[in-house]
C-alpha cells in the first residue's frame, strides 16, 4: 500500500489533482480526480501512477518477479488491465 501511496503523491507532485474520493480493493481501484481547470489529461496522470507503483513493487521482495512479467503486447505490467474510464459531468 505504501508504494500506491507514494506513487500517487509523486505524480500529484508533477502533474497536478485532487483525490475527491478513492475505493483500493484487492484487485482494482476506483479514482475521482478533480483537476486543474486547464489540464484535463486523464490519462497521463493514471499512465504516470502506473509506472511508478509498478516500478516499486518490482523492488518489494514481497512480489516474485513472474507475478509482475510485461505483457508481450502492450509492455504493460500484468498487474495492471487495460482499459481507463473517465466521466465528465
Amino acid at each position: 500500500m505504501s508504494q500506491l501511496r507514494n506513487a500517487i503523491a509523486q505524480t500529484q507532485q508533477e502533474r497536478p489533482f485532487e483525490i475527491v474520493a478513492a475505493v483500493i480493493l484487492l484487485d482494482h481501484l476506483h479514482f475521482l480526480w478533480r483537476l486543474p481547470h486547464e489540464d484535463q489529461d486523464y490519462s497521463s496522470r493514471v499512465g504516470r501512477m502506473k509506472v511508478l507503483f509498478t516500478r516499486a513493487l518490482r523492488g518489494d521482495t514481497l512480489v516474485p518477479d513472474e507475478g509482475i512479467a510485461f505483457s508481450s503486447n502492450h509492455r504493460e505490467r500484468d498487474v495492471w488491465q487495460r482499459r481507463l474510464q473517465k466521466s465528465l459531468k
